[in-house]
């Protein structure tokens, strides 16, 4: 027998920070700094708390609500303190650009970063305006629907399909791009098709093994070759 067809992509996510650009991690490594300065500076936390909360709730920003360490009327300032760095190590990505054009579906940005980081971070690539907007776990259209969750929460998804105007059973029209399989393990769990991009763990450079996405590739550019359904039409 045949397989069943794929349902026709409706709505296409895609990560931002270690996804659509790879600099060796040191935009990511630039952010983790910045947390754990807010943590010691403006908190008064020690030296590492910020990365234990990562490691127990997912984000330090979550811990830190968790935890009641940071009430959520200041979670604006924590969000533009930490998202205040350098992005010289992002630039500009012709390529990119043409493939983000190819695609003939409707474009996504859904990341955990907040919008400003993501809009300054889109602009360096050379690339923002080519979606139909930022979906971030930490926005007031996200945390209005479902408060502070983490990405990799079911709800999070659910929320950012609302946002897109994806029909809540037309999970499988999704298609979502990201570098943590975590996040891949929610969106397979939620129906949607995924692309693992990076294929090496950030903190031991070990091959990432991830179960949930459907296709891997080590780059962003790989999908031309690898993701032929994502520029045909549905």
């Amino acid at each position: 027998s045949t397989a069943a067809q794929p349902a026709p992509i409706a709505c296409v996510f895609f990560d931002l920070d270690d996804c659509l650009y790879k600099n060796n991690w040191k935009t990511a490594q630039l952010l983790t700094k910045k947390i754990n300065a807010f943590c010691m500076e403006i908190l008064g936390l020690p030296d590492g708390k910020a990365y234990e909360l990562y490691k127990q709730y997912g984000t330090a920003l979550r811990g830190l609500i968790e935890e009641g360490l940071l009430e959520e009327a200041r979670v604006p300032e924590f969000l533009l303190w930490v998202h205040d760095i350098s992005l010289e190590d992002i630039q500009p990505d012709p390529q990119l650009r043409e493939l983000l054009e190819a695609v003939p579906h409707p474009r996504w940005i859904f990341t955990a970063s907040c919008k400003e980081h993501a809009a300054r971070c889109l602009e360096r690539l050379g690339i923002g305006d080519l979606f139909l907007g930022v979906i971030s776990a930490s926005s007031r259209a996200m945390t209005s629907k479902v408060g502070y969750v983490t990405k990799h929460d079911p709800r999070c998804f659910a929320a950012a399909m609302e946002i897109a105007g994806v029909p809540a059973d037309s999970a499988a029209g999704c298609l979502f791009l990201d570098d943590s399989p975590k996040n891949l393990q929610t969106a397979k769990a939620m129906g949607w098709r995924t692309v693992l991009v990076g294929l090496h763990a950030r903190d031991t450079g070990e091959k990432i093994e991830c179960a949930d996405a459907d296709i891997a590739v080590d780059t962003i550019h790989e999908v031309k070759g690898a993701v032929p359904e994502l520029f045909i039409a549905s």
